[in-house]
Formats: C-alpha cells, structure tokens, sequence
C-alpha cells in the first residue's frame, strides 16, 4: 500500500499567527539582546565568556535585521499558494 505525502496548504488565515509569532519574536530577541548586553559588562574583556556572549549579539542583531525579509517570504508564499488553488478550482482541478 502506498502512502500519500501530506503537502502543507497556508490559507490566509495563517498571516495573523505567523505575524504574532513574528512579533513575539521581535520582543524575545530585543529583550534577550538587553539582558544580553547588560550581563556582558561583568565579564572580563576578550576572556571566553566575553566573546561567546559578543558573539551572541551579533547573531541576535542579524536575525532581528532580517525579519522583515522573513515576514515578506511568509506573505508572498501565502499569497502564491492562494494564486495557485485558485487556478486549479478555477481549472476545474479541486
């Protein structure tokens, strides 16, 4: 018997989670990165726990940089999969 693949089908009622979840991830990250920077004073300059914790700064600020980039992608896939089944119902393809 073979098995069906399960495809993932966004409606556009999947834009308010994925703009909650965009913007829970915005807050977590901008608090993390506070926390972050005032935990980073305590340590002892260009020791290991200084640089782990520089480091992790800049991966934190070059995420937050690109979740507009993120947000946009989330949109425009929503969009051309909503395009797309309407093509087929209107193609006569349900």
């Amino acid at each position: 018997m073979q098995e069906q693949e399960e495809i993932a089908k966004l409606d556009i009622k999947d834009l308010l989670p994925i703009g909650l979840v965009m913007v829970v991830t915005g807050i977590v990250l901008s608090f993390g990165a506070q926390v972050q920077s005032e935990i980073d004073d305590d340590f002892t300059p260009n020791s290991w726990e200084a640089n782990i914790s520089a480091k992790s700064l800049e991966g934190q600020y070059n995420l937050t940089k690109k979740m507009p980039t993120i947000g946009t992608v989330a949109a425009i896939v929503i969009v051309i999969g909503l395009l797309l089944s309407g093509f087929a119902y209107m193609m006569g393809n349900r």
